[in-house]
């Protein structure tokens, strides 16, 4: 079986804190970071929201090279791939193989460095 991923305890009084993702952000680094922040209440309905979010950020051919060189993309990515939810542990890692699969990306990846931390956080 594959090896599972540490999980990441839910933030203490995080039901009580809990913010809505903002489903029509446009892409901006703002608007990554404020992401972030909302994720980490470790509630699966706002780490799903995100995800949905991101897809499409990461979809945007646009803003796709800006998503992949964003730093609180990849750790809101990592977080949600350790965390306890299956599906979107699944759908975290799905996102961050798009990106760093992507060719047309890796100039981008490697010059901003965003997704080295994330990753080598994962594999420890």
């Amino acid at each position: 079986p594959a090896a599972q991923p540490p999980k990441v305890p839910p933030t203490p009084g995080a039901a009580a804190s809990a913010k809505s993702v903002n489903m029509g952000a446009a892409w901006s680094e703002a608007a990554a970071a404020e992401l972030k922040k909302t994720v980490e209440s470790g509630l699966q309905q706002q780490q799903k929201d995100a995800l949905s979010v991101m897809k499409r950020w990461a979809a945007g051919q646009g803003s796709r090279p800006e998503v992949a060189e964003n730093g609180d993309m990849f750790a809101t990515l990592s977080h949600i791939a350790m965390g306890n939810f299956a599906a979107e542990r699944s759908g975290a890692i799905e996102i961050m193989t798009d990106l760093c699969e992507d060719e047309s990306l890796y100039a981008t990846l490697m010059a901003s460095g965003a997704a080295f931390e994330p990753l080598n956080r994962m594999m420890g």
